[in-house]
């Protein structure tokens, strides 16, 4: 078993002790360890510590700009690896890449931290498995044990050939971890200082104080492991995305991910769904309680976006792009009573609450269908407010127009 996992930073490299047996030349051996920097990339300079698999120390190699290095060790038993790194300018601090542990003896490492063809990747081959941190696009994937970090994504639970993704969740280099469990349904993790770029299909914002991350399981998609929102502690930003199980998916193969808004005053809400693009069966919400100002997609097609006309609102959506969105309504007890609104939006049905209740709920606006407990309510004899009325003053509940509120809920 092997793993890599990330350590603290360090202000200075650590102070190689005294080897046993100090490598002075290449020996020849089974095992060929090789170490590229690319020139381009912004390494001044490293080290390479190379103890066995009780961590008894066997070397060290420092590592310059620019220079490629190989060590051929005769080794009898699994080793263990550290790389520690100086990123950017002489002032930089050092800091521990990786750490990787029980490489066989019979096996052959290749260690590469370079930008080749727009990806920063290091790779480890044997004739079974590749390992990859592929830090040019929004492709991961790890094969990752809990030795070094606090948490547990074991490689009987993740297959290597599953994809595990990273995005960044704050300042201070701590990265979200997601991943399918042993049951197929995606878990998250936070792991410290792993030192990837941030990964995020569309930013509402840097999240500067971690407080929420919210996960839509979507077992029912093969290309579709989870749908995350991030929320900090002071309601400045917003991040969310979405990760596939398929590391050969494109964005076009992936369910539909459908922003809209809601007005309620004086404050402003935006829901994201997350949709099947053949069925149109809606897979997760998140509500957002702040129109963000711009939305960033690396594939707009893909997306449906929906308001040209408000100010606040920076993105112009698609043509004929459908709206859909999922509210929640909460009862004085705390009831949870759930409905679906869509609409095209080309179509102008208002939908107009109850004066008893204008005040409690979100007034909404271009409405075309209302759906409530998976039960589709299109155009009838009941009009649009008759039909919510008459839901709200349903026997089965017991409750009156007032004891109900909109509820901006993340769960």
């Amino acid at each position: 078993m092997w793993s890599i996992a990330a350590c603290q930073e360090i202000s200075e490299p650590p102070t190689p002790p005294t080897p046993d047996k100090p490598i002075t030349k290449p020996i020849e051996g089974p095992l060929l360890l090789e170490v590229e920097i690319d020139p381009d990339y912004l390494i001044t300079t490293g080290f390479v510590f190379l103890h066995n698999s009780d961590g008894k120390w066997l070397g060290y190699s420092e590592i310059k700009n620019g220079e490629e290095y190989s060590w051929e060790i005769e080794l009898n038993e699994s080793y263990q690896l550290t790389l520690y790194l100086k990123e950017g300018d002489e002032d930089s601090n050092f800091h521990s890449f990786a750490t990787y542990r029980d490489i066989p003896v019979d096996q052959k490492l290749y260690l590469s931290r370079g930008w080749t063809a727009n990806t920063n990747a290091m790779t480890y081959n044997n004739n079974q498995t590749t390992l990859k941190i592929d830090h040019g696009s929004n492709l991961r994937q790890i094969h990752i044990t809990s030795e070094y970090t606090p948490f547990v994504i074991r490689s009987q639970i993740l297959p290597i050939n599953n994809q595990i993704s990273f995005q960044s969740i704050k300042e201070n280099n701590e990265y979200m971890i997601v991943a399918r469990d042993e049951n197929g349904l995606p878990k998250y993790q936070i792991i410290p200082d792993i030192r990837t770029t941030n990964m995020h299909i569309f930013n509402f914002g840097e999240l500067k104080e971690f407080d929420r991350l919210n996960i839509v399981p979507t077992e029912n998609l093969n290309n579709f492991s989870a749908f995350v929102i991030g929320l900090n502690k002071k309601e400045e930003g917003y991040r969310g995305g979405y990760y596939t199980s398929n590391i050969t998916s494109t964005y076009p193969t992936l369910p539909t991910i459908t922003l809209g808004y809601l007005d309620r005053y004086p404050y402003n809400y935006t829901s994201i769904s997350v949709l099947d693009n053949k069925s149109n069966e809606l897979l997760g919400y998140r509500s957002i309680s702040k129109i963000p100002k711009q939305v960033d997609l690396p594939n707009p097609e893909t997306f449906e976006i929906i308001d040209s006309t408000r100010e606040n609102f920076e993105y112009t959506p698609l043509p004929q792009a459908r709206f859909k969105m999922v509210n929640w309504l909460y009862n004085s007890s705390n009831t949870q009573i759930f409905w679906n609104l869509l609409s095209e939006n080309d179509l102008k049905f208002n939908l107009e609450f109850p004066d008893e209740i204008v005040n409690e709920l979100t007034i909404l606006k271009n409405i075309d269908a209302l759906k409530l407990f998976n039960l589709n309510q299109t155009k009838s004899s009941l009009t649009y407010q008759e039909y919510l009325k008459s839901f709200l003053l349903n026997n089965e509940y017991l409750v009156e127009y007032e004891n109900y509120t909109y509820v901006n809920n993340y769960y």
